[in-house]
């Protein structure tokens, strides 16, 4: 018989460890799929466990690369979905048209429609045959699932990163072969200067390490509560969180108003399906996403280049 996700969880492994997938549900978005499998779902009591593992350990290998901190999230059933980016109005002063009737110049607010399709699926395909894990020595089940989430996670960051390189709206070159200060708050008055307002720094971690070396970004860290310091996530007294990516290029970074600057569009979030081919003694799991992303405003992109 089968019982809800709730029912069967708690009375398989009891109410603290129920308590603890809802808390990571709430503030995690990663785990944002188990709230709607909590929701909607009724699975079998023996499968639970099993379940619960996979999804954990996947989206633990997800988890450092942080995608969804990089663009507006949108979740959807559709193909596709239309978005309206809009262009923000202009007042002028009034004057008089040849029959010297006043009037204002026409210079209202306008909106272009983006379309973002939702074809793209990454996945990926751990299977194994008994004796080889018969065999191992190590945790290589656990290990090659929590690869299996990193392995999403870069194919989409790398896709992100790709388009903010492309479609950037103003830039600045750095004055020498690191990122340091400087070459951040030139950015910063670039974005400004558009009318953005950033919110997020992404960057290589060298990069990173290197902006740790120069004194004026580091004592711009210890200004007031210096819980964001002990917390790991780090942000300056400008307000902007830096996040630090290996698929970010050397020498390059980004600032980004990431809900202006691209939407990620999930029809369907990390999903795992059972993958058995007894005739071939293969066993193992299919991970996989399907979005789509694009990004809405050159005026929320700012690239730093040649840092």
């Amino acid at each position: 018989m089968t019982k809800k996700l709730k029912e069967a969880i708690i009375k398989s492994e009891g109410q603290a460890y129920w308590d603890a997938i809802v808390a990571k549900a709430v503030t995690n978005p990663y785990f944002r799929m188990i709230e709607r499998h909590i929701k909607e779902d009724c699975l079998d009591s023996g499968d639970l466990t099993p379940l619960g593992e996979v999804y954990n350990t996947i989206l633990a290998g997800c988890e450092p690369y942080l995608t969804r901190e990089l663009a507006l999230i949108i979740t959807t059933d559709k193909t596709s979905v239309q978005l309206n980016i809009s262009s923000p109005a202009t007042a002028g002063d009034m004057s008089e048209d040849e029959g010297g009737c006043e009037y204002f110049p026409d210079t209202g607010a306008t909106s272009t429609p983006v379309t973002i399709p939702t074809t793209r699926i990454k996945g990926v395909n751990p299977c194994w045959k008994r004796e080889y894990l018969e065999d191992a020595v190590w945790a290589v089940m656990e290990w090659q699932t929590r690869e299996a989430g990193k392995a999403i996670e870069l194919e989409i960051m790398d896709y992100m990163i790709s388009v903010y390189l492309t479609d950037f709206g103003q830039s600045i070159t750095g004055d020498h072969d690191h990122l340091d200060f400087e070459d951040f708050t030139d950015a910063l008055a670039e974005a400004e200067g558009a009318d953005s307002h950033p919110d997020t720094l992404l960057c290589h971690p060298k990069d990173y390490a290197n902006l740790l070396k120069d004194p004026e970004f580091v004592s711009s860290l210890y200004v007031g509560d210096d819980s964001v310091m002990r917390s790991g996530i780090v942000k300056t007294t400008f307000g902007i969180t830096v996040i630090r990516s290996s698929r970010m290029p050397e020498y390059m970074a980004l600032l980004l108003e990431h809900e202006k600057a691209g939407a990620l569009v999930l029809r369907r979030d990390v999903t795992v399906e059972p993958y058995e081919r007894p005739e071939c003694n293969k066993y193992g799991f299919v991970a996989s996403v399907r979005y789509g992303f694009d990004s809405l405003s050159e005026c929320a992109i700012t690239l730093i280049s040649d840092c």
